[in-house]
């Protein structure tokens, strides 16, 4: 336990002067436990205290610590929320609610809860370095950035803050910064893997692989359990090297829990024969992940196997209509029945595939496509975007990706697309999944164009809608994201714009891909350098080179 911890723990414990005997030995017994670390035999004694008193606003809101500190945060905030209304001036107990807020990525309402906890404790540097967090959360970087610093100014050995203000230089792809604070944070504790980690991070994205491997080596060092070995597998990937990149691959953290399917157990393929044997494949990751990993299929299918397939159920109607032969089942919790089912003779997570049927570049297959979307529908929304476009060619774009971890590395805000969009020869339909309202009347306002926009597609919700959509355009133009997987295994010649090192699907130092034969790589030749890659995309398409 740190010493900042021990503190907050002997703030909490000093709370006495309640008039109810039975209720003050009760909570004395709850602060005594709680100090020891005994987070049940607190726990316990602070819900006798609210069988006595359901609305004793002390017991609410260290019952809500403890449900903080034992991974509920959403407990957190109705507790010590509770307790904050009864008695607003409750001492200590807004930090503990904003930190439950925050943990529950309600950000705004959180830095709220910060501000207010401020105004009694201004110089307290946890709060400020806390409510950097949030900021950082809410995307505000420059106000998290002054939320550091200050905590800094008043605390030159926060650890913490300089490791939180290295995460937002590279959210900001102020990289060269980025890798400066973490080596500072590292300087004042060593021993922290997350830090190692996040430098090997920044260092990737600068192109600077062997000091990226170095930093992730050092993480695996300090714990043997961190994450690092998936990234430096991730990096092996990235620069080619198969065979123990798929190894290292096996570590990945999102993994499928074999035991979550009791009748999966002990039965993991490794490569074996599966010729009249059965093998359940397992849904991992996202869904652009499931779609990749799922080119392998047809090499199952040559090996004259009994599939069973789990997958995201968005992608069942592409997956039974291809494979019409073989059990998809949609992923849940619990797992569908039948893939607790006895007569399995393998079973394996979908991401794992690859180290027995991709084992070296030579062994992917040319196939020029593996899925089909739905041909009817298909042909009416060609009809439609031609009617749409008057007769121009129509190019699907997507600019934006949904994981959190990484929007800020692949994303490419669409104003920044004029020098493709104001093409006067084409029409450009938008791909892009989720809300894009605002960032189709930010394109018009800067440039005049107006970028067409089926309100009857939600790819969010329906892939197979989705798929038809793509299969309908001329071609299209994307950043690295479900869309580019789709596209590519539908077989639509798709252009990737790439950032200076992607992720390891796209690997390095080539224009194709050797997952789908319609995808075209187009790649930053420097960290965060996208307009050479918009204007090359551009003058490509200028003349002729997609459609």
């Amino acid at each position: 336990m740190n010493r900042a911890e021990k503190r907050r723990r002997k703030k909490l414990a000093k709370r006495s002067g309640l008039p109810d005997p039975q209720i003050a030995m009760l909570l004395k017994q709850g602060y005594a436990a709680y100090q020891a670390g005994n987070l049940q035999a607190a726990k316990t004694l602070y819900q006798q205290v609210l069988q006595t008193d359901g609305r004793q606003p002390d017991a609410m809101y260290l019952l809500g610590v403890v449900a903080l500190e034992t991974g509920r945060p959403d407990i957190a905030v109705k507790l010590i929320g509770d307790a904050l209304r009864i008695r607003p001036g409750l001492d200590g107990a807004r930090g503990y609610y904003a930190d439950a807020l925050r943990r529950c990525e309600r950000w705004q309402e959180a830095v709220d809860q910060y501000e207010k906890a401020r105004r009694k404790d201004p110089e307290n540097t946890v709060l400020i370095g806390n409510l950097g967090l949030a900021l950082t959360g809410l995307r505000c970087f420059e106000e998290a950035e002054a939320a550091f610093n200050e905590a800094l100014r008043l605390r030159p050995d926060f650890y913490k803050a300089k490791f939180a203000l290295g995460n937002v230089y590279h959210e900001q792809r102020r990289l060269q910064d980025a890798v400066a604070m973490y080596r500072e944070a590292i300087a004042m504790r060593a021993d922290d893997p997350g830090c190692h980690i996040s430098l090997g991070n920044a260092l990737r994205d600068l192109g600077r692989l062997n000091e990226a491997a170095a930093a992730y080596q050092t993480a695996s060092e300090c714990e043997a359990e961190s994450e690092a070995k998936g990234f430096l597998a991730a990096l092996e990937l990235t620069q080619g090297h198969l065979d123990t990149g798929w190894a290292g691959y096996q570590t990945r953290p999102n993994i499928p829990d074999v035991d979550r399917y009791p009748g999966l157990r002990d039965k993991p393929w490794r490569g074996e024969d599966l010729t009249g044997k059965t093998i359940a494949v397992l849904a991992e990751q996202g869904i652009g992940d499931e779609i990749m990993f799922a080119t392998q299929f047809a090499d199952l299918k040559a090996m004259g196997s009994r599939v069973t397939v789990e997958c995201d159920a968005r992608l069942l109607p592409l997956y039974q209509r291809v494979f019409a032969d073989w059990t998809c089942v949609a992923k849940s919790d619990p797992p569908n029945p039948v893939l607790n089912a006895d007569g399995f003779d393998f079973v394996i997570p979908l991401g794992s595939l690859a180290q027995s049927l991709r084992p070296g570049f030579d062994a992917f297959p040319r196939q020029a496509s593996f899925l089909k979307a739905d041909g009817a529908r298909t042909q009416q929304l060609r009809e439609r975007y031609r009617e749409w476009s008057q007769g121009k060619p129509v190019i699907g774009i997507s600019w934006r990706s949904a994981n959190k971890g990484i929007m800020a590395r692949k994303s490419i805000d669409l104003v920044r697309w004029a020098p493709i969009v104001t093409q006067p020869d084409f029409a450009f339909l938008s791909l892009q999944y989720g809300d894009v309202q605002e960032d189709l009347a930010e394109l018009e306002k800067a440039c005049g164009v107006q970028v067409l926009l089926d309100p009857d597609i939600d790819p969010l919700t329906d892939m197979d809608a989705a798929a038809a959509q793509i299969a309908a355009v001329d071609g299209i133009l994307s950043i690295s994201n479900a869309t580019v997987h789709l596209a590519g295994a539908l077989g639509v010649p798709v252009w990737v714009l790439l950032s200076h090192v992607p992720d390891w699907r796209w690997f390095l130092d080539r224009d194709d891909s050797p997952w789908y034969q319609s995808v075209r790589l187009y790649r930053q030749p420097a960290p965060e350098d996208w307009n050479s890659v918009l204007d090359r995309v551009a003058q490509d398409l200028k003349a002729g080179k997609l459609v």
